[in-house]
């Protein structure tokens, strides 16, 4: 059987010793090499977004999605903008 260390015993070990790892890893590299490279970075206010839905009944919708795809309009929230932005209201 193996002698059992004691606390005071690894300690004394430890605070005699010198330990040092080596070891390269890709990401380590890279922030090694950008280390000297500062980065600025600038706050900028985030545009908040609203929503509200509209029901419609199957054969109304099935006519305004063919409107889309006629007109070539990517989405019905684009059709509603370029509305409001038409009656001047946006």
């Amino acid at each position: 059987m193996g002698k059992k260390l004691n606390a005071d015993d690894l300690s004394a070990i430890m605070d005699n010793s010198e330990m040092k790892e080596n070891f390269s890893t890709p990401a380590n590299e890279i922030q090694q090499s950008n280390s000297n490279i500062e980065v600025v970075r600038r706050s900028r206010n985030r545009v908040q977004y609203r929503n509200f839905s509209v029901s419609l009944e199957i054969n109304d919708y099935n006519k305004f999605q063919q409107y889309l795809i006629d007109n070539d309009i990517r989405s019905g929230s684009a059709l509603v903008r370029d509305l409001l932005k038409d009656g001047g209201i946006l």
